[in-house]
């Protein structure tokens, strides 16, 4: 989780570096800060991943999450290992197209 001023534009800044190679993951939180971050990963053409709420302590985060509708896989956290050794196998078989830097 970032802290501090300027979480917008670092959740921005990781996601435009890493576009497609960028994997966001909410888990149990308060707030909503995680939904600025998978709505840059998703913009720019990354993964999405959010906590079930009913498996989180605090599900505000998840829920801020999934309600932008940017969020791809919801899933209770001890399946979100397996999803992402699935990811990096799919990635291994299929990297992502490479695409000129944005300027």
């Amino acid at each position: 989780m970032l802290h501090g001023t300027g979480r917008h534009e670092r959740h921005t800044s990781l996601a435009e570096d890493q576009s497609e190679n960028a994997v966001g993951i909410v888990l149990s939180g308060t707030g909503s800060d995680g939904a600025l971050g998978v709505a840059a990963v998703k913009k720019n053409g990354g993964r999405t991943f959010a906590q079930l709420p009913a498996d989180a302590r605090y599900e505000s985060m998840p829920a801020a999450a999934i309600a932008t509708g940017m969020v791809e896989h919801v899933l209770p956290v001890e399946e979100m290992p397996s999803a992402l050794v699935a990811l990096a196998a799919e990635r291994r078989r299929h990297p992502p197209e490479k695409h000129a830097r944005r300027g």
